[in-house]
């Protein structure tokens, strides 16, 4: 299985769930409040994911990940 980039998976999920949150409001589905439900959490990823990437390309300090504990 080729893996494609968490962003990339994420906006496939986001364009996919905001076709089906305009069909399921045009058939007026009863399933569209969890749909869009669904489609607010998916975009409250793709927006906080978005967020850290600028943030990450304009800090300038460098990323020191935490030290691991010895067990």
């Amino acid at each position: 299985m080729t893996q494609i980039p968490f962003i990339k998976q994420v906006y496939n999920v986001k364009y996919g769930i905001d076709e089906l949150a305009t069909r399921a409001k045009k058939e007026n589905s009863e399933f569209q409040w969890q749909i869009l439900n669904a489609q607010s959490a998916i975009h409250r990823v793709y927006e906080t994911y978005h967020e850290v990437l600028q943030r990450d390309s304009s800090d300038s300090d460098v990323y020191i990940p935490p030290l691991k504990g010895v067990e």
